[in-house]
């Protein structure tokens, strides 16, 4: 039986006339089961998310008595979405299995008709724990790919994660879509039902906190941001399963630089902080590279954080500053697909690069976790960077798909004028081997 079978729309009669509607619910008539507990959700906003959890002997119907809301339910394997929005309508769900009901609307009154009385040991709260009990394991890796819908490049992206040669059981595929590409969504769920480990979801997270939802969803044991136009090469899952099933219990923190650093080995352990940090230079603003344990992000306590918004990957990346061991792994893992006139994301390039990320750096240095030392190499290799953007996209007036209009704002805050117009004679010399 389907997921969508096992909990099924239901749809209730209108009894109203001329003096309004009504609409009449019965214990074992309507629904199918007695009711024992009656309850109603309201005042919540659309970042929150209720539920999250699954119940050994409850059974429940929600209805949007008022307003709207979503309801996601999983069994483990497949997984739906449910808009409620008409207070004639709403959904069963059995025992075992887990919802989460979120985006919610200003006015939205959820009501909630239960088969049970209150009994908390019967709630199953951790994810982790609900798939044991249904006998579906999490996988050692999970993918991440948030992404705004672009075809173009999110399925060539999937269809090298599926043709690695993996059995599914060893990782899952989390795709969070805060687009509006309706012929995108289409696709994608097409596309999930021939793969049964894609989770695909819907979210309304703000640009960049889009990466964080999907981390929300993963239950891997080993998290991998994949940006929605890099390709995996052959062999890179194979790779991620094995850090994830032999590190597990040492769980450095990992990165993966994919041969951008020229480091002196693939595999390169730091035995501090201030060294790993020192060692990634200004590439730890790449979120491609981004990786963590489950249990760290779980740890993280992530519906309280505060993450960056243009860099929200370094608020996880950043957070665990006292790990015994830490690997940058600077093998080629990734093959990145051409941008051509797509855009890439709405915000403003020297603002993110010239004032945002060398705070994040500074705070660092401030907080007593990076050397002096470090904080000013770091700064320096990303005056470099930040010249090179002025050089292309300034100078060259070469296609960028980012606004441009905060460089003047951006002097005076980490770097001077002076020091970019010198960083850009530095670059064009050697463009032309000088």
């Amino acid at each position: 039986m389907s997921l969508k079978e096992k909990c099924p729309v239901l749809q209730f009669a209108d009894l109203g006339d001329e003096r309004g509607k009504l609409v009449v619910i019965e214990g074992a008539k309507s629904i199918p089961f007695d009711i024992k507990r009656v309850f109603y959700i309201y005042g919540s906003d659309d970042s929150v998310v209720r539920g999250q959890h699954a119940n050994r002997d409850s059974e429940f119907v929600l209805i949007n008595v008022a307003g709207t809301s979503k309801v996601r339910i999983t069994d483990g394997t497949e997984e739906i979405i449910i808009e409620l929005n008409k207070p004639m309508m709403g959904v069963y769900i059995p025992r075992m299995i887990w919802k989460d009901m979120y985006e919610f609307s200003s006015d939205s009154v959820l009501l909630v008709l239960a088969s049970t009385h209150y009994e908390g040991q019967e709630y199953i709260r951790d994810y982790d724990q609900y798939l044991v009990e249904m006998g579906r394991p999490c996988p050692p890796v999970s993918l991440c790919i948030p992404t705004n819908g672009v075809s173009e490049w999110v399925f060539p992206v999937l269809d090298s994660i599926y043709e690695q040669g993996v059995s599914n059981d060893q990782f899952e595929v989390v795709v969070t879509d805060n687009g509006s590409n309706e012929e995108f969504k289409k696709q994608i769920i097409e596309y999930a039902t021939k793969h049964e480990n894609l989770i695909y979801t819907e979210t309304n997270a703000p640009m960049f906190l889009n990466e964080i939802e999907a981390y929300k969803r993963a239950k891997g044991k080993l998290i991998k941001f994949v940006n929605h136009r890099t390709k995996l090469l052959p062999g890179t899952l194979e790779r991620l399963i094995h850090y994830a099933t032999t590190k597990e219990e040492e769980k450095p923190i990992l990165y993966f630089s994919n041969g951008e650093l020229k480091l002196p080995s693939k595999e390169n352990t730091y035995d501090s902080f201030d060294a790993f940090v020192r060692a990634l230079s200004y590439w730890s603003s790449w979120s491609t590279g981004m990786t963590i344990w489950k249990e760290d992000f779980d740890r993280l306590g992530y519906e309280d954080v505060a993450y960056n918004e243009l860099f929200p990957h370094t608020t996880v990346l950043f957070h665990e500053r006292d790990r015994k061991s830490y690997i940058i792994d600077d093998s080629v893992i990734f093959d990145e697909l051409p941008q051509g006139q797509k855009p890439k994301g709405d915000y403003d390039l020297f603002h993110a690069f010239g004032v945002e990320y060398p705070g994040i750096i500074t705070d660092l240095c401030r907080d007593g976790d990076i050397t002096a030392e470090t904080c000013s190499k770091v700064l320096d290799d990303n005056l470099d960077f930040v010249s090179g953007l002025y050089y292309h996209f300034v100078l060259r007036k070469e296609y960028c798909s980012y606004r441009l209009d905060g460089l003047e704002k951006m002097y005076g805050i980490y770097y001077s004028k002076g020091q970019l117009k010198r960083g850009v004679m530095r670059k064009a010399r050697r463009k032309v081997g000088l």
